[in-house]
C-alpha cells in the first residue's frame, strides 16, 4: 500500500523517518561535545541550511537522495536544540534551568501543533512539495529576522573559555569526560531508560498517527493531520505542570 504521504510506503517512510531520528541524536552527541564560540550565529546558520535542506528534499525525485537531505536537515536541527540547552544554562542559575527548559520545550509543542493547523490547510492546494517550500521560507525568513534583533541587541559576542568562566565549563567538557561523568551516577540510567522507552510510544503518535488514521480509519489527509494537533497540546500543556 502506498502512503499519501510523499507517495511511499509505509516500509520506505518508516526507513526515512528511522534515518532521520538516528542522524538526530548523533547530531547531538557531537554538538554536545563541540566547543560552541558564537551561540546565536550557530542557532541561525542551522536554520537556513534545515530551511536548504528541506528544499532540496522537496526537489528531489530520487528515494536515496530524499533519505539524504531529510538526514542533512535533521542534522542541523539537532545543532540548534543543543545550542539552545546551552543557552539556557549560560543565563539561568541552576534552580531556574528546569522551567527555562520547559517554556523552551513549548517551542517545539506548540510549534508543532501550530505547523499542523497550518500546513495541513495547505496540502490539498500545495502538494507536499509545496508545504515543504512554504516551511523552508518561514524559517529562513525567521532566521535572517531574529540575526538582526540578535545583533543590534549584541548578544552573540564571542563565548570565553572553559579557563575563564567556570559557568561555560560544561559546554566546553569532551564528549568523553561528559560520558565519564554520567555514567558514574545511578539516576542518569533511570532516566536514559525511562526516556528511551517513552519513545516507543512518543513516535507513534507524532510520526504514525495521521498515516494510522487515514489508513486504518480512512479519514482524509488534511483532517488527520489535524485530528494528530490533540497529541502536542496535550504535552504542551503538561509540560508546565
Amino acid at each position: 500500500m502506498i502512503s499519501p504521504i510523499l507517495d511511499m510506503s509505509p516500509s520506505a517512510l518508516g526507513t526515512l523517518i528511522s534515518v532521520g531520528t538516528a542522524v538526530y541524536g548523533i547530531g547531538k552527541l557531537l554538538s554536545g561535545a563541540t566547543a560552541i564560540r558564537r551561540p546565536w550565529l550557530r542557532v541561525h546558520v542551522c536554520m537556513v541550511l534545515a530551511g536548504l535542506f528541506t528544499i532540496s528534499f522537496a526537489s528531489s525525485s530520487e528515494y536515496i537522495l530524499q533519505v539524504l537531505f531529510w538526514s542533512c536537515n535533521r542534522f542541523a536541527q539537532s545543532l540548534i536544540w543543543t545550542t539552545l540547552i546551552l543557552l539556557i544554562h549560560l543565563h539561568y542559575g541552576r534552580s531556574e534551568v528546569g522551567g527555562a527548559v520547559a517554556i523552551l520545550s513549548q517551542s517545539f509543542l506548540v510549534g508543532d501543533a501550530v505547523a499542523k493547523i497550518t500546513l495541513s490547510s495547505m496540502v490539498d492546494s500545495l502538494g507536499w512539495r509545496g508545504v515543504c517550500y512554504f516551511a523552508s521560507a518561514v524559517v529562513i525568513f525567521t532566521a535572517a529576522a531574529t540575526r538582526i534583533v540578535v545583533n543590534c541587541q549584541g548578544a552573540d559576542a564571542p563565548l570565553v573559555s572553559a579557563a575563564v568562566s567556570p559557568t561555560s565549563s560544561m559546554a566546553f567538557s569532551p564528549l568523553k569526560d561528559r560520558l565519564r561523568r554520567l555514567l558514574q551516577i545511578p539516576e542518569f540510567y533511570y532516566a536514559a531508560l525511562a526516556n528511551g522507552g517513552l519513545n516507543l510510544v512518543r513516535e507513534v503518535f507524532r510520526d504514525w498517527i495521521p498515516l494510522l488514521l487515514v489508513q486504518a480509519c480512512a479519514v482524509p489527509t488534511t483532517e488527520a493531520s489535524m485530528f494528530s494537533v490533540v497529541f502536542p497540546i496535550f504535552g504542551a500543556i503538561f509540560t508546565m505542570m
